[in-house]
């Protein structure tokens, strides 16, 4: 009887979550950890990391073979010196 319940549980959360991906609606995320430091460049902490992923995008992206991918950045271009990135962004970014 209790894993029939359980099992039932888990059924309805996964239709659930069906129905919000295909509704287009937006998921709101809630922690119970106050970042320290809402700025990206000096927040260190656990909630920090997990906010700034979560608020900011990032221009590439890690791949499977230990390289970068295009994420906000469609391609880049490094200088002779290699001091200097530049970047070129996708048309949608604002």
């Amino acid at each position: 009887m209790k894993k029939s319940l359980v099992v039932l549980g888990l059924c309805a959360v996964v239709a659930v979550g069906i129905g919000l991906a295909q509704s287009n609606q937006r998921v709101l995320r809630l922690d119970n950890a106050a970042p320290a430091e809402l700025d990206p460049h000096i927040g260190n902490d656990y909630s920090a990391s997990v906010l700034a992923y979560n608020v900011y995008d990032t221009l590439v992206m890690p791949d499977p073979d230990n390289g970068v991918k295009p994420h906000v950045a469609t391609k880049w271009r490094v200088s002779n010196g290699g001091k200097r990135f530049t970047f070129t962004l996708r048309p949608d970014v604002k």
